[in-house]
């Protein structure tokens, strides 16, 4: 990835206290995640930010989207998992487990790539004992098909009147600008930044609400008319 830039916002994490979840992939493929040079030192690294006690996600597997299956979220219609024979899937998570497993890393959470999974991929992430997903659009955390649904909604940063809200960032190609707003945004919102264990300590069996099944219904929909209008010269200082 790219590590210059990496290196700043680890320390901006650092500097405010902040306890991020780090998506992790086992075994990466992709070539729009190869920016730079591998680090050879990349679990150790790893393994330094878990003694921090930052959460570590099993993010995937090799990060290569093979089907055109948008999963349970319904969000792009691509994927690693979605779709795939449940049985396939399982043998898939275990293997990106066992590499975990191999480096002394213990995920906590699950991190889909492309927001795309299917209960198949549920079922196997509670084989190899993963019991958080990371994704979805609810208001608050939620317990569902045995797993506590920790809610990621947004990608930058905004005031709202209530919930709990994880932002998906994608540091790859960021400019000194981005770093820039990343630590002003930091700055000003760390006071209600709060780490992955508290919120299961929190919300560790609660079940969905209205609300919750609500937002899970319209929130798909929402994002793709955002990305819609956007796309327009007319709307693209409008909506944001």
């Amino acid at each position: 990835m790219n590590w210059a830039v990496w290196a700043e916002i680890e320390d901006i994490l650092v500097n405010y206290g902040v306890i991020p979840i780090l998506a992790v992939v086992p075994d990466n493929r992709c070539s729009l995640l190869k920016v730079g040079p591998p680090l050879p030192e990349f679990w150790q690294r790893v393994r330094d930010w878990q003694r921090k006690g930052w959460t570590i996600a099993l993010h995937g597997y090799h990060h290569e989207y093979v089907t055109q299956n948008p999963g349970i979220l319904k969000l792009d219609a691509k994927s690693e998992f979605a779709g795939i024979v449940p049985h396939r899937q399982k043998e898939l998570i275990a293997q990106a487990a066992n590499i975990f497993s191999r480096e002394g890393v213990q995920p906590l959470a699950w991190v889909a790539p492309g927001h795309s999974f299917d209960l198949g991929t549920i079922r196997a992430l509670r084989h190899v004992g993963i019991q958080i997903i990371s994704d979805g659009y609810a208001i608050f955390p939620f317990h569902s098909h045995g797993m506590l649904w920790i809610p990621q909604q947004l990608w930058r940063f905004y005031s709202l009147p209530a919930g709990v809200w994880t932002i998906c960032f994608h540091h790859n190609s960021w400019t000194k600008e981005n770093l820039g707003n990343f630590a002003t945004a930091i700055e000003h919102f760390r006071h209600q930044i709060v780490s992955l264990p508290s919120i299961v300590e929190e919300f560790w069996g609660r079940p969905p609400d209205l609300a919750d099944r609500l937002m899970t219904a319209l929130f798909p929909w929402l994002i793709k008319a955002k990305r819609l209008y956007t796309r327009w010269p007319l709307c693209g200082n409008i909506i944001r």
